[in-house]
């Protein structure tokens, strides 16, 4: 098997996919437009880290990231907890707490799992089967 050689940071893949910016300048690739993002959603998840930083430590959530086991065991719970901020913005608003930036905190870890174990790490809901719940039929 033939070794790769390491990639230079100073030249294109030869895989790389180009795109074409108007004026004719190429790009390797296309960035997301995180112009699209509103500002006022980032400000809310950032300082909902920077409060976790200040509580827990800087990143310290990334412990639970070590085994894909622990990292599903941890999006579990960052799931559960996106619904009772939900919940709780629901009853009570946010004036108390920014449950939005808890919420969007919970999206931001779980795609942090997703891209180091794949899919498989983001917990589904048991589906007992179709016929589970029923509903009067007429007659």
């Amino acid at each position: 098997m033939k070794e790769e050689e390491p990639f230079a940071f100073d030249s294109i893949p030869p895989s790389a996919v180009l795109h074409t910016l108007p004026g004719g300048a190429t790009r390797s690739e296309r960035a997301p437009d995180y112009m699209l993002v509103p500002a006022e959603g980032l400000r809310c998840i950032v300082e909902r880290f920077e409060l976790g930083s200040s509580t827990h430590g800087a990143w310290q959530w990334q412990k639970s990231m070590d085994t894909r086991e622990h990292a599903q065991e941890f999006c579990t719970e960052a799931i559960n907890h996106a619904y009772t901020h939900l919940a709780t913005m629901q009853r009570e608003g946010t004036a108390q707490d920014d449950h939005l930036g808890a919420v969007g905190w919970a999206v931001c870890v779980i795609a942090y799992a997703r891209s180091l174990y794949g899919e498989s790490v983001v917990p589904r809901q048991p589906n007992p089967g179709r016929n589970s719940c029923t509903t009067p039929t007429e007659k």
